[in-house]
Formats: C-alpha cells, sequence, structure tokens
C-alpha cells in the first residue's frame, strides 16, 4: 500500500515536474517570441525611419536641382541678354564709325573739290575770258567775211556782165596774236587774182594758218621782199 502511495506521489512529482518543465519552456518561448516580435518591431520601425530619411533626403535633393536648375536658366537668361545688348551696342559702335568714315570722306572730298577749284579757277577764268574773247573776234570775223562774200558775189557778178570787178581795199583779218590787215587791192592788181584765188572765179576761201605760214603768204612773202615777221604782220 505504501508503495502504491509513494508510486503515485512519485508519478504525482513527475507530472508536477513535468508541468513545471512545461509552463518554463513555454514561459521561455513567450519571451523569446516577445523578444523576437520586438526585434522585428525594431527593424521595422529602423526601417520605416531610414525610409523617411532617404525621402526627406531625396526630396531636399530634388530641392536641389530644381534650384540648381533655376540658377542655370537665369546666369543663360542674364548671358543671352548680356550678349544681345553687347551685339546691340557693337552695332551702334559700328554704324557711328560707319558715319564718321563717311562724313570724314565727304570732308576730304569736299576739300578736295575746293581746292581744286581755288587751283583751276584763275585758269577757268582765263579760258572763260580767252572763249568769249574769241567768240566776240570771231563773231566780227564772220560779219567781215559775210560782208566780204556779198561784195565778192556781186564782184563776180559784175566780171560776168563784162562789167569793171570793184574789190575792196583791205581785208582784217583777226586772232588771238592780232590782226592782219591784208591789202586786197595792192595785191589783186600787183600779183593778179588768181596768185591766192586760182583759175576759179574771184571768192571768199578760208586762209588758215598752215595757208599763211607757207606757200600762200609766207613763202611770196620771202620772195619778193615783203614781211614774214609776227609783229610785221599781226599788229595787236
Amino acid at each position: 500500500m505504501f508503495r502504491s502511495i509513494r508510486l503515485r506521489l512519485t508519478s504525482l512529482c513527475a507530472l508536477m515536474l513535468l508541468l513545471t518543465l512545461s509552463a518554463c519552456s513555454e514561459d521561455k518561448q513567450q519571451q523569446q517570441t516577445q523578444a523576437e516580435q520586438q526585434q522585428e518591431a525594431s527593424a521595422a520601425a529602423a526601417v520605416e525611419k531610414a525610409q523617411q530619411k532617404a525621402t526627406e533626403a531625396l526630396e531636399k535633393a530634388k530641392a536641389s536641382v530644381e534650384e540648381a536648375k533655376q540658377a542655370v536658366e537665369k546666369t543663360v537668361d542674364n548671358a543671352v541678354k548680356q550678349g544681345a545688348v553687347a551685339v546691340e551696342d557693337a552695332k551702334k559702335e559700328l554704324t557711328q564709325a560707319s558715319a564718321a568714315v563717311r562724313d570724314q570722306a565727304s570732308a576730304t572730298t569736299q576739300q578736295v573739290v575746293e581746292k581744286t577749284k581755288a587751283a583751276t579757277a584763275p585758269a577757268a577764268e582765263k579760258a572763260n575770258l580767252l572763249v568769249a574773247s574769241s567768240s566776240q573776234k570771231l563773231n566780227e570775223l564772220t560779219s567781215k567775211v559775210q560782208g566780204i562774200d556779198s561784195a565778192d558775189t556781186a564782184t563776180a557778178s559784175t566780171v560776168q556782165k563784162g562789167a569793171k570787178v570793184v574789190v575792196p581795199e583791205t581785208i582784217a583779218l583777226e586772232n588771238k596774236f592780232g590782226t592782219v590787215t591784208l591789202t586786197h587791192k595792192f595785191h589783186g592788181e600787183t600779183y593778179g587774182c588768181t596768185t591766192c584765188h586760182g583759175d576759179s572765179t574771184p571768192g571768199p576761201f578760208e586762209l588758215t594758218k598752215d595757208l599763211a605760214h607757207s606757200t600762200m603768204c609766207k613763202d611770196c612773202h620771202k620772195s619778193s621782199g615783203g614781211p614774214v615777221g609776227c609783229s610785221e604782220c599781226h599788229i595787236k
């Protein structure tokens, strides 16, 4: 009986021991589970915190990039504006320089023209006076030649009718070296009309400088003892 009770007590002790061990094991497992849960929670919190910090860093990086972009755009705009202003200034300076060059060239040209006018004015005035004088003398000579022509025409008409030829006493030939007075009647009576007029009917003809200075006048004067010097024939 005691043995049976001992066995029961032993079994009961063993059962209590098992229960105690089981309870300790459960407590240990529960504690381990709580520790793991705490670690997991801490890890999750750390991950969330890291993600939050990463998000904040990313936002800051985006803001920095945007600020840098705006700064670059502003710098580019300022550079473009400054370049445009510099180009306009260069255009203005070039325009002013071109205008100055044109003005200087115009002034230089005007000075050259004025100097040329001043240098050539005396010669031009002298030429104008000479032209006017020559024109006046030519008109006078033309009038005299026309008078001579009329007289010679009348003379030719009279010759054809068999009447006495009436010739002018003298003929004045004017030029810039002085008037040459031709003793027309004396030459006609002394040397005959054909000496100057040839075989044709006497009438007006052009007495050129070359003709007067050669066979027509000067050569004849040399052979007949007439005047040959310039001042002897040309009288101013």
